[in-house]
């Protein structure tokens, strides 16, 4: 279950996704997942064409091991092509930190988006302690 807050204002618009996950798995047993997305939209023009800043940052909370497990963390920009298709270039930095190790990745993707549909068109992930 997901519920989202949106706050639009003149030169930007800023989000507040919270979002509710029942894991079913065996045998590790099931869990709740609490997850806690922000998000800022920036409309801006560079010569002549219309883009968006995206800024975002998303923690996670696992009920089975009791503590706040992932925060991933995106900047990137967002290309409308037409009403129902946009391109978003943007670099995802995650940090696992209940993993045995802690765990960073970083990630450089290009994705397009049409209604509701994500495909990932480019892919690249460093990983590091």
């Amino acid at each position: 279950m997901a519920v989202t807050l949106t706050l639009p204002r003149p030169r930007f618009t800023l989000s507040d996704r919270n979002l509710i996950e029942r894991r079913l798995r065996q045998p590790q047993g099931n869990s709740t997942r609490y997850r806690n997305l922000l998000q800022l939209q920036y409309p801006f023009v560079v010569r002549g064409r219309h883009l968006t800043l995206l800024v975002s940052d998303e923690v996670s909370y696992e009920s089975a091991v009791k503590a706040w497990v992932r925060n991933r963390f995106l900047a990137g920009i967002r290309k409308q092509l037409n009403n129902y298709c946009s391109a978003d270039f943007y670099y995802l930095k995650q940090n696992d930190g209940r993993a045995r190790a802690l765990r960073v990745i970083s990630t450089l993707s290009v994705s397009l988006s049409h209604s509701g549909w994500e495909v990932r068109l480019l892919h690249v992930i460093g990983s590091g302690n």
